[in-house]
């Protein structure tokens, strides 16, 4: 539909009597369809008979509650830009005599009536567009207005822009439409092509060259979440501008996957910012979204995805014993695990929803993203291939597929070819496409190769420092009521208390290498942990009479540690506070000497001062 020339072709009618309706939900872009593309065209019109060509005049009729507010709205809109019409349009219609007699210019008070007299009443030569229209609040008097006033009358060519969705089917409104409208155009988003809207940025060349050549990925983004809101797409490609200029190599070739990522993040965010899902307050609170890439967080949101999909009763369960966490229903309602380019940029969020945005931040963001891409894309494996081929199942084409994926899954499972962590959401996926029927098998049986799948994986040499990210899993498992099996549960708590061990053992030797270094580090790391975590007193005071000057360190820090340290919170402390009684009495100022010995015994003093005073306050 072009509503461009069917608007042009109804201006330049003379026998038409009747207003156009343009009908469409709201920030679609309607209005601004109406300002940059129809208006040029309508002034563009010679009036019939007139040495002059139309004016299009434009009444927002948002809140109008009274006919004599309208009247007012369009008088000064009416008013030409000349001096006379600024003037009326700055002091409005009642002050106009106020201002004249104040300037002692009674002639240019009576000049302004009779120009308003003669002039303000004759709109043979406008187009008049009243937008909002479903937002007035006296829609039937407005509507008698307009017919009485324009097209019945002096067959006035009148738009009248809005929602007539938003209108309540009670009101005589779509009885008076059929003698007031002569035709009404829906209005879609195709309708307002998106390199338009790009047209604000060509002044910048190189953002408006990105734009252009994202035009398809961004209107598949709007299509596949049917997303036809004008206002936010302007409000997102702000945001992405913004961007732009603190990393202007986002246009570079070898920079296209970083562009898709930013492009979607922005849109997805922009979209549940301007839907309030997110408010500004949450710019700090990032709802766990930027977990959605972490493999264990994945894989529990995509069997509860798949669940839900499958059984229906599943989800209407989850929602009569807790509301679905906020970063499920991102998951879901944007297909993140089929998004190869969703990636959680922190300053992109707090620009979307607060206006706040660190450009270091940012440039330290893209240099992370590509460091995941690397990985990402080097992680792929046999095993992984095939368990994602059972876990959307959906992309599978045929049985002979599955089944041979499945074979594959299976023989991977068993050889502990996967981490020993996973198991328990392996043996869930098994079950699952048993329920589905995809699959003919004895849940026992796959059980037990499960089993001896995890024993396999358990025993292979896991870097301890991957404990915090085994402990999230089964965090997260309890949070979510997903119930692991217990005979799989004894190999895996058996395997994290191992590394725990161990990774206590790695603490204490690093903490107490760190003690004899006259660095920062040493102040950072002991800052940073409650005194003893990694280490007893009779371990630290080992390492102390090695070396004098470690001795001293050591208390200046923490005398500072102690000093600042929260009280209220001491009670929790109050056995880490006892070692400290019992270790200073081990550390002595003998085990130094000269001015060492002397700093030391004034350090000491101060130090048990401080520990008498919130021993007291715990006791």
């Amino acid at each position: 539909m072009n509503i461009t020339n069917i608007i042009t072709d109804y201006v330049s009618s003379v026998d038409i009597s009747g207003a156009i309706m343009i009908n469409g939900p709201w920030g679609i872009g309607k209005s601004h369809y109406w300002r940059n593309q129809i208006v040029p065209k309508i002034e563009a019109i010679a009036v019939p008979n007139k040495q002059r060509n139309f004016k299009c005049l434009y009444v927002s009729l948002n809140g109008i509650d009274d006919i004599e507010e309208l009247m007012t709205q369009l008088t000064l809109e009416k008013l030409p830009s000349s001096t006379i019409g600024s003037l009326i349009k700055s002091k409005a219609l009642g002050t106009v005599k106020l201002t004249a007699q104040a300037m002692n210019k009674e002639k240019l008070y009576q000049s302004v009536v009779k120009f308003i007299t003669e002039e303000v009443d004759n709109f043979s030569y406008n187009v008049i567009c009243f937008d909002d229209f479903e937002r007035n609040k006296i829609q039937e008097n407005i509507l008698g207005y307009i017919n009485t006033n324009f097209v019945e009358r002096k067959n006035i060519k009148v738009v009248i822009i809005g929602n007539e969705a938003e209108i309540e089917p009670s009101l005589p409104y779509f009885k008076i439409k059929e003698k007031l409208i002569f035709r009404t155009l829906q209005f879609d988003q195709a309708i307002v092509p998106i390199a338009d809207i790009f047209k604000v940025y060509n002044a910048d060349a190189s953002f408006y060259k990105l734009l252009l050549a994202q035009e398809s990925y961004i209107k598949n983004i709007l299509d596949k979440y049917r997303q036809q809101n004008l206002r936010t797409l302007i409000f997102s490609l702000h945001c992405l501008k913004r961007l732009f200029n603190a990393y202007p190599t986002i246009e570079n070739e070898e920079n296209e996957e970083l562009a898709k990522s930013l492009f979607l993040f922005t849109f997805l965010i922009s979209f549940e910012f301007k839907s309030g899902k997110l408010i500004t307050n949450d710019y700090l609170d990032w709802k766990n979204l930027d977990k959605l890439l972490q493999t264990d967080y994945a894989i529990l949101l995509s069997l509860k995805t798949r669940r839900s999909s499958i059984d229906p009763s599943e989800t209407k369960k989850q929602k009569s014993e807790e509301q679905d966490s906020y970063e499920f229903d991102f998951y879901q309602k944007y297909s993140i695990w089929e998004n190869k380019e969703y990636y959680f940029f922190p300053s992109a969020y707090s620009l979307v929803l607060s206006g706040d945005f660190q450009s270091e931040s940012f440039i330290k963001e893209i240099s992370d993203f590509k460091e995941f891409v690397q990985q990402r894309d080097g992680s792929s494996s046999p095993q992984k291939e095939a368990l994602n081929a059972l876990q959307y199942n959906f992309n599978l084409k045929t049985d002979e597929e599955l089944k041979r994926h499945y074979a594959e899954f299976m023989q991977f499972a068993e050889a502990g070819n996967y981490f020993f962590t996973d198991y328990p959401f392996l043996l869930d996926l098994a079950g699952l496409l048993i329920d589905q029927e995809l699959i003919d098998a004895d849940i026992s049986q796959i059980k037990q190769k499960m089993l001896a799948g995890c024993s396999v994986a358990s025993r292979k040499h896991i870097d301890p420092s991957f404990l915090p990210q085994f402990e999230f899993q089964s965090k997260q498992r309890e949070q979510e009521k997903q119930k692991a099996d217990p005979d799989l549960m004894k190999i895996i708590n058996a395997k994290i208390e191992e590394l725990r061990s161990e990774l206590n053992a790695k603490n204490k030797n690093r903490y107490l290498e760190i003690i004899l270094e006259d660095s920062d580090a040493f102040k950072n790391t002991f800052r940073d942990v409650i005194p003893f975590q990694h280490a007893t007193e009779a371990d630290i005071l080992n390492v102390l009479s090695e070396s004098p000057i470690a001795n001293q360190h050591f208390l200046e820090i923490l005398v500072d540690h102690i000093r600042f340290f929260d009280l209220t919170s001491s009670t929790k402390y109050k056995e880490s506070y006892q070692e400290l009684l019992r270790l200073l009495s081990g550390v002595h100022p003998s085990m130094a000497s000269g001015l060492i010995k002397s700093r030391m015994g004034n350090i000491i003093r101060q130090l048990k001062k401080i520990l008498e005073l919130i021993q007291a306050s715990v006791s």
